[in-house]
C-alpha cells in the first residue's frame, strides 16, 4: 500500500516506478510472450509520468 500521506502526484509516480520495475523484470524473462508484455507496462509508466508533468505545468 502506498503511504496515504503522499500527494496524488507522488502516488502516481510511485505507481509508474513500480510498472517500470515490473517491465524491466519481465523483459529479461526467457519466455518470449512474457518478455513482449513488458512493452505495455513501459508505455503506461511513460504515460503516467507525462500526465503528472503536464498537470504540474497546468497548476503552475
Amino acid at each position: 500500500m502506498i503511504n496515504s500521506n503522499k500527494t496524488l502526484s507522488q502516488k502516481a509516480l510511485a505507481g509508474a516506478a513500480f510498472l517500470r520495475m515490473h517491465a524491466k523484470a519481465m523483459a529479461g524473462d526467457d519466455d518470449f510472450f512474457v518478455a513482449i508484455m513488458s512493452e505495455p507496462h513501459t508505455i503506461a509508466a511513460n504515460a503516467i509520468e507525462q500526465l503528472v508533468k503536464e498537470n504540474a505545468e497546468l497548476r503552475a
